[in-house]
């Protein structure tokens, strides 16, 4: 009778300690995706910005800079990245596309580089210079966010106890941003 009540002893705690390690997994699952959104809705606001800046209107107010290649580079880079940001959250962090989203921010990343060492791309009034950057600061810090919560989740997925679960529920390791 002791035999038997220890063997089901271990087989509860085996399942509430599976159960757990699926929950931990789902859960950092969860705040990459919420994390990708909060990174989407960064780039949202300086998609908005960079759009006011590319307009003809503010074009011709700041000396003429109508259409620099720059500017529509910049333009161009920020909605590529947008594309590949939703095309991440439709694949739940699927590596491939996280791949994507990374050339996409890295090649954003270069365009913005460009835009600052020629300052006549960005040469707007004060107020609009500065939600530009800002908005990229916090575009640049969501960025980060969500390669440190993958960083946690890949980790996790790639413990040993918890690797055996993961392979059973179809958790895999996903690639930074």
């Amino acid at each position: 009778m002791s035999v038997s009540l220890l063997l089901w002893f271990a087989l509860a705690l085996t399942v509430f300690w599976a159960f757990g390690v699926y929950s931990r997994l789902n859960r950092l699952r969860t705040r990459g995706l919420e994390a990708l959104v909060a990174t989407e809705t960064h780039l949202n606001q300086c998609a908005d910005l960079l759009s006011v800046y590319a307009s003809k209107d503010h074009c011709q107010q700041s000396e003429g800079i109508d259409g620099s290649p720059e500017r529509a580079l910049l333009v161009a880079q920020l909605q590529a990245l947008t594309v590949r940001i939703v095309d991440a959250r439709s694949a739940a962090l699927n590596p491939q596309t996280l791949m994507g989203v990374n050339h996409a921010f890295e090649d954003y990343q270069r365009a913005w580089a460009r835009s600052q060492d020629a300052p006549a791309v960005l040469a707007q009034p004060g107020a609009l210079q500065s939600q530009l950057e800002a908005a990229s600061e916090s575009l640049h810090a969501a960025h980060r966010r969500f390669n440190y919560i993958l960083w946690r989740y890949n980790e996790a997925v790639s413990q040993f106890p918890a690797r055996l679960i993961a392979r059973v529920l179809g958790f895999k390791q996903t690639g930074l941003m």
